[in-house]
């Protein structure tokens, strides 16, 4: 326990660059970075232990997002790149909530969390078939799909443009967490509207993605 804590406070690193607070990297050396759903992990467990900080963690990766809602995968004092990743951040957001009971926190993020499920739904959906396909590389042999966070699975090595079920349900689970944050604000239409997207999308992949004869999700 007392090892898992000195990991994560160790790697907790002041205001830099263009990150305004206090934020988190998976670790010194050789990573550097902060990147956005490791920051999220890093929240949970932070919560259990000092609040502020958990939600420090949070505003920084919000404070690296583009005005059109989109959010790096990997962020540094300098800057971030052109991926995203998946979207555990709404999920994040109500954890830390529900731990610190601060609903301002909640007012404060759920503008940002809304632009950034809807920056994924216009932007990672290239057949319009309402599942997500992660940007990747095939060709790219140091990382195919950083983006997904499975760095160089062979599930990559053949199609980029494939609809995936992981990239489909977090955004399910999230656009479910943010209908809660919505709820939670006295917000209904807004509450109502993100449980409908999230009801159309499990049933899109409950309908188009498992096979009944194996029994398993494709």
């Amino acid at each position: 326990y007392y090892k898992a804590l000195s990991v994560n406070k160790v790697n907790v690193r002041s205001a830099e660059g263009k990150i305004p607070c206090r934020w988190t990297t998976p670790d010194r050396v050789p990573h550097r970075h902060m990147w956005l759903w490791d920051s999220v992990f890093h929240a949970l467990a932070i919560v259990t232990y000092n609040g502020e900080l958990a939600k420090e963690v949070l505003r920084a990766v919000f404070s690296q997002q583009r005005s059109d809602g989109f959010i790096p995968c990997t962020m540094s004092p300098n800057g971030g790149d052109e991926v995203t990743q998946p979207q555990v951040l709404s999920w994040g957001v109500w954890t830390v909530y529900k731990k610190t009971g601060d609903k301002e926190f909640l007012k404060e993020c759920v503008n940002a969390l809304e632009k950034y499920l809807v920056w994924d739904i216009n932007n990672r959906d290239k057949n319009a078939n309402g599942l997500l396909e992660w940007s990747g590389d095939p060709d790219d042999v140091a990382c195919k799909c950083g983006e997904s966070g499975l760095d160089n699975s062979p599930r990559f090595d053949f199609d980029s443009d494939m609809d995936a079920i992981d990239f489909s349900t977090f955004l399910a689970n999230d656009a479910l967490y943010l209908s809660y944050i919505y709820g939670e604000l006295d917000e209904d239409a807004n509450s109502k509207k993100w449980k409908a997207i999230y009801d159309e999308l499990k049933d899109k992949i409950n309908s188009l993605m498992y096979d009944e004869e194996s029994g398993a999700y494709y």
